[in-house]
C-alpha cells in the first residue's frame, strides 16, 4: 500500500508495504498455538497499516471479528463494509 495524494511526479519518502502472505501465516501460526480465537487488532487504522483493507483481507480468509479502540472505529469498518464483528477495547468514560 502506497500512500495517495501527492502532485503528479512527486514521491513519497516513506511507505508502507503490507506482506498479506506472512500476515496470514502469523495469523494461522498464532491460531494453531492459542487453543481459541485469535482477533486481529485494528485500532488505529491498524498501527497505520490501513485497517479496512486488512479487514476485508482476513474476512476474506474467514476472519469474523476484530478489536478496535473506539467506537468511530468499528463505525468505519461497518461503513466501509466490514462484516465482521468488533469488539471494543479501549478506556471508556461515563
Amino acid at each position: 500500500m502506497r500512500p495517495g495524494g501527492y502532485p503528479k511526479g512527486v514521491q513519497a519518502r516513506a511507505w508502507i508495504e503490507v506482506d498479506l502472505a506472512a500476515l496470514w501465516a502469523n495469523y494461522r501460526l498464532l491460531a494453531g498455538r492459542a487453543g481459541g480465537e485469535v482477533i486481529p487488532v485494528l485500532k488505529a487504522d491498524a498501527y497505520g497499516h490501513g485497517a479496512l483493507p486488512l479487514a476485508r483481507f482476513l474476512e476474506g480468509k474467514g476472519v469474523g471479528r476484530f478489536a478496535v479502540a473506539t467506537l468511530e472505529e468499528g463505525r468505519a469498518l461497518r461503513e466501509g463494509g466490514s462484516r465482521g464483528r468488533s469488539s471494543f477495547s479501549g478506556a471508556s468514560t461515563p
